[in-house]
């Protein structure tokens, strides 16, 4: 009998936990940004083998996976044209702008760490129209990690 557990294991801690530290040194770097995206998305499919989850379980869960979900499937596909549950429905959504930072800035001008970080850009008719990719990716790593361990 194959023990699904074990690839589920396997997935996480050999490659999704490292893309996603790999974010987190960087958290500018929109390329790190969109490959913790889709990894940790993937990490789904294993859940859906290993744990016997659906999409609505994962969905009723965090409410960030729905907002993963469609990210990473916007960065894989381009352009979300059905089943997107969110404003959020093509790649050019994922943004960085580089901000100079206090000390390379001239005086009063400068921006925090945070200001430079990868963001993700919601359409103009939802409450939250900006979410940083690192808020999302912290919060389904902890429920992931609630699932798997």
């Amino acid at each position: 009998m194959i023990n699904y557990n074990e690839y589920l294991i396997d997935y996480y801690e050999n490659i999704a936990l490292p893309t996603l530290d790999e974010f987190f040194q960087d958290k500018t770097d929109i390329r790190r940004a969109k490959l913790a995206l889709v990894t940790l998305y993937h990490v789904f499919d294993y859940l859906k083998l290993s744990k016997n989850l659906t999409y609505d379980d994962l969905k009723a869960g965090c409410e960030d996976f729905v907002i993963l979900a469609n990210a990473a499937n916007a960065t894989k596909h381009g352009v979300l044209t059905r089943g997107s549950d969110l404003n959020l429905d093509n790649s050019n959504q994922i943004k960085q702008k580089s901000y100079p930072g206090l000390f390379q800035a001239p005086f009063r001008e400068g921006t925090f760490y945070e200001a430079s970080e990868v963001y993700l850009v919601f359409k103009d008719d939802l409450n939250l129209p900006v979410k940083r990719v690192s808020i999302i990716l912290k919060n389904i790593k902890k429920y992931y990690d609630e699932i798997i361990y």
